[in-house]
């Protein structure tokens, strides 16, 4: 996917590891953080939100989806290695790092229906 993403010549930068130790060695702001098709092979998202929330500038953007479980659970199996989450989890794991959600729609995503989540920086 790399080598397919810098033959298009669209991207200013692609770095290949670990999505949470990547993070955590960057220090520039982003104005937004897009992850599609991602976030689905984490159990536990909240060292996601914190390594987003402190690279976000002020009114950054993050959008992602997820797989989506009911209200009355935080995290689900849905098959080998990938999990989903559900709304309350996603709203408390934001609360906790400082965003503000502007949006958690059903909506395709992978072929059944999944969330679809933007989050705000504070």
């Amino acid at each position: 996917m790399l080598r397919i993403a810098e033959g298009r010549k669209l991207y200013d930068r692609l770095i290949q590891g670990d999505l949470v130790t990547v993070m955590a060695g960057m220090t520039e702001p982003f104005d937004s953080v897009f992850s599609a098709c991602v976030l689905y092979y984490f159990a536990d998202l909240r060292p996601i939100f914190a390594q987003v929330a402190r690279l976000m500038a002020p009114e950054g953007m993050f959008v992602f989806s997820v797989d989506p479980y009911g209200d009355e659970h935080e995290i689900g199996v849905t098959g080998p290695g990938e999990y989903c989450h559900s709304r309350r989890y996603l709203r408390s794991l934001a609360a906790e790092v400082g965003l503000e959600e502007k949006a958690i729609e059903i909506a395709r995503h992978r072929g059944p229906p999944g969330f679809w989540c933007a989050f705000k920086k504070a």
